[in-house]
């Protein structure tokens, strides 16, 4: 929302939209993961993604079939008042604009009538589809349809409204050279910093809610580095640096980077994948910027590319015999939580 509202007011539309659309019941349920975690209903889903478009009272929604596998009475909820102006296209002509009971008047007057009781909307898709069987019919009236409304009252209203509608923009810009002025409007209502304490809350919380992602990473941690561990046991790199130690003492560094980097690239892109769509309709709608997004996804990895390093280290130091120092560990340490963190950047 705009960075003017204040706080009590923002929690207010929350409430009033949760009441709307009747999710007030399930505020506190996840949302969970078809087939994974078990979440709110495909009801409440449809009616949560309505929700979090209409919060913000936008002047004008795009919806795409937004009462499919609701029932009448949600139905009804959704669409918060019935349609009073329908656009009709055929074969990517307008075959009609305005309201639903004109339309019906127009439709009449080339001869099709809708029958009582039925339904407009069945009506009108049925009258511009191009029915088996009838196709030269079909496409005749269709095409006769469009050129009757580019000549009728109907269009010229619209073409008055659109011209009166129209006018120049004023762009205004600062310039000291050229003494002109110009303003740059944003796409986004939030401020940067809003942005990104909004999304690194939501972050954490995602992080929050799925602690066997976390259990599984230090699992996977222990194992790779009991297996490094084992291969590269009682290294004698600190007694005899001869030709063999070297060697192994390389191959042991190289497969403490290499893991890492793996591990933590190939997740990022794991999960990042599945979240890409709501990225993309969220940007797109204007929420957030790319470089927030990119940031908070960075921030809310930093405890486990710090934690994960450590313990893979701890493993498998004292079983490669590396060298006994506590100075040189946490070099170590500070040199792997850089390689996670870049391997992190990349992966994203």
């Amino acid at each position: 929302m705009d960075n003017h509202i204040p706080r009590e007011q923002r929690m207010k539309r929350v409430e009033e939209v949760l009441q709307q659309l009747g999710l007030s019941e399930a505020r506190d349920t996840l949302i969970g993961i078809p087939g994974r975690i078990k979440g709110i209903s495909g009801g409440e889903t449809k009616r949560l993604a309505f929700a979090c478009e209409v919060l913000t009272n936008p002047a004008l929604m795009f919806c795409d079939e937004p009462t499919t596998g609701l029932d009448s009475f949600m139905a009804q909820t959704i669409v918060f008042a019935l349609f009073d102006r329908v656009l009709l296209l055929a074969e990517g002509r307008l075959a009609f604009l305005g309201l639903t009971s004109d339309g019906l008047k127009f439709f009449s007057r080339l001869g099709k009538t809708c029958p009582f009781m039925y339904n407009p909307a069945d009506f009108f898709i049925s009258s511009l589809a191009i029915r088996p069987g009838e196709e030269e019919e079909s496409e005749k009236f269709l095409h006769e349809a469009c050129d009757e409304f580019q000549k009728s009252d109907y269009m010229k209203e619209i073409e008055e409204a659109v011209n009166n509608n129209m006018g120049t923009e004023k762009v205004v810009e600062v310039d000291e050279e050229e003494n002109t002025t110009k303003i740059r409007k944003t796409p986004y209502k939030a401020g940067w910093f809003a942005q990104l304490s909004a999304l690194n809350s939501r972050c954490f919380l995602e992080m929050a809610r799925e602690p066997m992602l976390l259990r599984m990473k230090l699992i996977q941690s222990v194992m790779v580095a009991l297996i490094v561990g084992l291969i590269y046991l009682n290294t004698d790199g600190e007694a005899s640096y001869d030709q063999a130690s070297v060697q192994n003492l390389n191959g042991v560094l190289f497969m403490l980077v290499a893991n890492l980097s793996f591990q933590f690239a190939i997740g990022v892109v794991n999960t990042f994948c599945a979240q890409l769509p709501i990225f993309l309709r969220e940007h797109g709608n204007g929420m957030y910027r790319t470089d927030t997004f990119y940031l908070t996804k960075n921030i809310a990895e930093i405890p486990s590319s710090i934690i994960m390093p450590f313990i893979f280290l701890l493993v498998c130091y004292f079983m490669v015999n590396l060298h006994r120092s506590v100075e040189t560990f946490f070099l170590i340490v500070v040199a792997l939580i850089f390689v996670s963190n870049a391997a992190l950047s990349y992966g994203k």
